[in-house]
């Protein structure tokens, strides 16, 4: 066993020793701090990682379905081709049942339609414009703005998954 002694001197006027090197407690602190703060940061480390894989893994299911939707959603503009078209009313209110229950079904999976209605300003994140229309005396002010839905937009868990595609008002030339 070493002795300690050595490593402290003996302050002859006032009787108390005097460290020339850190005391082994001391020593033993300092180490004890730094594998504390080591560990902290480890913690939090790991904490900050986990939240990440759990975003980056629910990303990843909410989003899995998204080529499923895409694939699904002409299959519900077929519907309103077909409500618009067809003037017998028992196969309108069979068709439109149909369409609802197709359409519940994705709103459960998270699918929503963009609501878009005429005098809306144009929105290039969920709104595709693919043609104008010009416009009368009466609607002058919807320069700019969408006159008309062409095509439904909808989203899966507040992504654009197919932007609605809208005609845009254009000012009349005279």
């Amino acid at each position: 066993m070493e002795d300690h002694t050595k490593d402290r001197q003996l302050n002859t006027e006032e009787g108390t020793p005097q460290t020339s090197q850190p005391t082994e407690l001391e020593q033993v602190k300092k180490e004890r701090d730094e594998y504390l703060n080591g560990w902290k940061r480890a913690k939090a480390d790991l904490i900050n990682f986990q939240k990440d894989e759990q975003k980056r893994i629910g990303d990843a299911a909410n989003f899995s379905q998204q080529r499923f939707v895409q694939e699904l959603l002409p299959i519900l503009d077929s519907f309103d081709l077909a409500l618009e078209s067809t003037k017998d009313e028992a196969a309108r209110k069979g068709l439109a049942m149909i369409r609802g229950q197709m359409e519940e079904v994705l709103k459960r999976q998270g699918v929503e339609r963009i609501k878009v209605k005429p005098g809306d300003d144009l929105d290039i994140a969920v709104h595709e414009p693919i043609g104008e229309e010009e416009l009368d005396e009466k609607h002058k002010e919807w320069a700019g703005k969408i006159v008309s839905e062409l095509v439904a937009g909808y989203t899966l868990h507040q992504r654009v998954v197919r932007p609605a595609k809208v005609r845009i008002g254009k000012a009349a030339n005279g």
